[in-house]
C-alpha cells in the first residue's frame, strides 16, 4: 500500500472515531505491509489527532511476524512516551483474541460471524 493511500484511509478512520465519538478500534493489519514511513505518520501524526478523541483502547491484529512483532512493541512504547497511556493499545494474533480484548463479556465467535455478515452484503 502506498504511503498516500495509508494515510488517506487513517484519516478516515479518525474521522469516523471523531465524528461517532468512537471509544474502541479493532484494526486488522494482518494483510498490511506497514512502511516506517506509514509507522512514523502513524506515532507523530495519527497520534497527536486522536489524542482529542474520546477513543480510549486499540486493539491492533497483526501478522504472525517476530519482526512485525519487534516493530509493534517499538511503537506501542514510542506512543506510550510521547502521548502518555491515557489510551490503550494492545497488539494480537487474531481479531477473536482482539474482541475478547475489547468486550470481554461477549461471545467473540457471535460477533465475528455478525462481522463477516454485515462485510459480505
Amino acid at each position: 500500500m502506498e504511503h498516500e493511500v495509508y494515510k488517506e484511509a487513517m484519516l478516515y478512520v479518525f474521522t469516523t472515531i471523531k465524528d461517532n465519538n468512537l471509544e474502541n478500534w479493532v484494526m486488522d493489519s494482518t494483510k498490511s505491509n506497514f512502511t516506517m514511513q506509514d509507522q512514523k505518520w502513524s506515532v507523530e501524526q495519527l497520534g497527536l489527532l486522536l489524542q482529542d478523541t474520546p477513543l480510549k483502547k486499540v486493539a491492533m491484529v497483526r501478522a504472525k511476524d517476530s519482526m512485525l512483532q519487534i516493530a509493534a512493541e517499538a511503537m506501542r512504547s514510542k506512543i506510550y512516551r510521547i502521548f502518555g497511556t491515557q489510551k490503550e493499545l494492545q497488539h494480537f494474533a487474531t481479531l477473536e483474541e482482539a474482541l475478547r480484548f475489547m468486550l470481554p463479556d461477549t461471545n467473540p465467535g457471535q460477533l465475528l460471524k455478525k462481522l463477516k455478515t454485515v462485510t459480505e452484503a
